[in-house]
């Protein structure tokens, strides 16, 4: 805050804690302030400030399922494209265009966001450019961009981002009649949003369960330790001797996904190896 006064910039100390609780679906909060934070800059003519209240504004819309407001939100924060927060809101331009119609933007923002991501040549760029090319795409190339988006995503210390990408491709697939690989994705997608206390993209991804005909288990302190659905498969075909690629294989889950899932599993189980799943799991002798 002290930061805050001394340089005029309204809501510097809130920023980070804005983003978090919009990504964890308490959007109450975090766009009120924001919004309070536009209108103070717009009053200031500090158009970075504000446009940094409009990235809380759009993330905590989609996180919502709001995607016509987060295409509202996104779409001025790009319009003015000032460093930083152009970047920012560009992925979310592209996904609230795309699932609010608004297809010819979609493309737009996608072209420039491409041009930016290939000159960064980070696994996050590339993973994001991937996933935003997955929503514009039809058949295998929308099916090739979400595991490229995938594998690219799991190399980057963008959980959040991973998680997002595995919710949209478990979209994809169920809206392809793929309903059993749509599980494995949305599956992944919940727990991740689960363990992150994102709690409105938990949301979308269990209606998302439920629509592919199975249902989300809700975590309580009593479960909190036991193995999820699909860290129980892992972990039985991991005791069984597959190797991660076949377990990938097996479940239509990436090898890091399997990974992600084993390390949850060691922790839960209170096991550091393979070896050990055999004699700890429920169940097994």
């Amino acid at each position: 805050m002290a930061v805050g006064q001394i340089s005029g910039t309204p809501g510097v100390a809130s920023r980070g804690a804005g983003l978090l609780q919009a990504l964890r679906g308490r959007t109450a909060q975090p766009a009120a302030v924001a919004q309070a934070q536009i209108r103070e800059a717009t009053a200031r003519g500090q158009d970075g400030a504000a446009n940094f209240g409009r990235c809380i504004v759009a993330l905590a819309d989609m996180s919502a399922g709001q995607f016509q407001a987060g295409f509202e939100a996104a779409s001025h924060v790009v319009r003015d494209d000032l460093p930083f927060t152009g970047e920012q809101a560009l992925a979310e331009l592209v996904e609230a265009a795309v699932r609010s119609g608004h297809h010819e933007t979609a493309a737009g923002a996608f072209a420039v966001l491409a041009d930016r991501t290939s000159a960064a040549d980070t696994p996050w760029a590339l993973g994001v450019r991937a996933r935003c090319q997955a929503l514009l795409a039809d058949g295998n190339g929308a099916e090739g961009a979400y595991a490229e988006a995938i594998s690219q995503l799991e190399r980057s210390r963008a959980a959040p981002d991973l998680a997002r990408t595995h919710l949209l491709y478990g979209q994809w697939l169920r809206r392809a009649k793929r309903r059993i690989d749509a599980r494995g994705q949305l599956r992944t997608a919940h727990a991740m949003f689960q363990d992150m206390s994102a709690d409105g993209f938990a949301r979308q991804a269990a209606s998302e369960l439920r629509a592919s005909g199975e249902r989300a288990r809700s975590r309580t302190p009593e479960t909190e330790l036991d193995l999820t659905p699909q860290e129980t498969r892992v972990a039985k075909l991991a005791a069984d001797g597959a190797a991660n690629n076949e377990i990938a294989a097996q479940l239509f889950i990436s090898p890091g996904t399997v990974q992600y899932h084993l390390a949850k599993v060691f922790r839960k189980l209170g096991i550091t190896s393979r070896s050990q799943l055999a004699s700890q799991l429920p169940g097994r002798d």
